[in-house]
């Protein structure tokens, strides 16, 4: 019991608060913007620790089998907590488990630690990522496997094909530049210097060094092999909530996020739900709006979203994209800011 017991850490910030379980090594966060993990055996069981409105404004979790977002702020009571998560198909965020990741909204610097643990020993465990840690398309996650991206995904290839998957790209947030760490072994595996030139086109950083295990990152895993290459020219899209007739098709040609009159590149669905890819679209966010339920015969309200390479568009390819771009900001403190990409406005 020596080497888990000690490994119970508290959230200090000039103050105690007691009440939750992380891991043994510190992690440090900056004001604003933090991502990172749970790579202790033990979960973080309580939302205490995040409950002074001074100091923590939200943190977020997402919930990979059920493709949607945990949510807590102390900004709220619980009731209004629930009631809020619940208009936005949020669920409430009570526990961290291990292996996961998080995002932490902090108003002022704080250190994830714990000043009476003991240094480790041998023996002590070791989290370490498995093929069963990852599901079919975005995980956001935490471990000790102290490895780049590169050797992770070299440990994790050929467990990963017995069960039909691979991972397709790898993602951190560097809270000092507010800018992506980006990796993908497709990219990679071409040599030369076309994972660099890549890198260098979407202004993302590197993600070469080693993971620590205070990091959180992304992991997008695909089935099959893996390997995400643009559509061909005049590939077959379907938009399906019900299939979608008539709806206007819109692609983000600028890459800002949004699908609107300044993307000039359009077409509309056939009266089976279905379009063919225009030439210059396949590297780019697909939007869908209006248009007819033919399933209903009613009109489609909304508006349908996918990123470049889906094969179709639908509610589940929208929340995949939610996890890629960020909405407008609101009037109040928005997750995260529309610079990250990322997508979910609490305001």
């Amino acid at each position: 019991m020596r080497s888990f017991s000690r490994r119970i850490v508290f959230l200090q910030a000039c103050l105690w608060l007691p009440g939750a379980v992380f891991a043994l090594t510190p992690i440090s966060l900056t004001q604003g913007w933090n991502l990172v993990g749970n790579s202790d055996p033990a979960a973080v069981a309580s939302m205490a620790n995040f409950s002074d409105p001074a100091k923590i404004t939200s943190v977020w979790k997402w919930n990979k089998l059920g493709s949607k977002w945990a949510f807590y702020t102390p900004l709220m009571s619980s009731t209004e907590l629930a009631t809020y998560a619940q208009s936005k198909g949020y669920d409430v965020l009570s526990g961290i488990a291990s292996k996961e990741g998080f995002w932490v909204n902090a108003t002022v610097p704080l250190t994830l630690t714990d000043p009476t643990a003991l240094p480790p020993v041998a023996g002590d465990p070791v989290v370490a990522l498995t093929e069963s840690d990852l599901a079919l398309g975005w995980n956001l996650l935490g471990s000790a496997d102290k490895q780049t991206p590169s050797q992770l995904n070299a440990g994790l290839r050929n467990s990963l094909s017995v069960i039909n998957k691979s991972i397709t790209t790898l993602w951190a947030w560097d809270a000092a530049a507010t800018r992506w760490r980006f990796y993908a072994p497709s990219l990679e595996a071409q040599g030369g210097a076309v994972l660099t030139n890549y890198i260098a086109s979407k202004s993302y950083l590197p993600f070469s060094a080693a993971l620590t295990i205070s990091d959180g990152f992304w992991v997008n895993v695909s089935a099959g092999g893996g390997v995400a290459v643009p559509l061909p020219i005049n590939s077959v899209i379907k938009v399906v909530d019900g299939y979608i007739s008539g709806a206007q098709v819109v692609f983000d040609t600028n890459d800002d996020g949004v699908c609107n009159a300044q993307d000039t590149l359009t077409t509309m669905t056939d009266a089976q739900g279905k379009f063919s890819l225009p030439n210059g679209a396949q590297s780019h966010m697909v939007c869908a709006s209006g248009g007819v339920d033919i399933s209903t015969g009613m009109p489609f309200v909304g508006e349908l979203k996918a990123p470049a390479g889906a094969t179709v568009v639908t509610p589940l390819t929208t929340l995949i994209q939610a996890s890629i771009h960020a909405a407008p900001a609101g009037a109040k403190p928005t997750w995260p800011p529309q610079r990250w990409r990322w997508p979910v406005d609490w305001a």
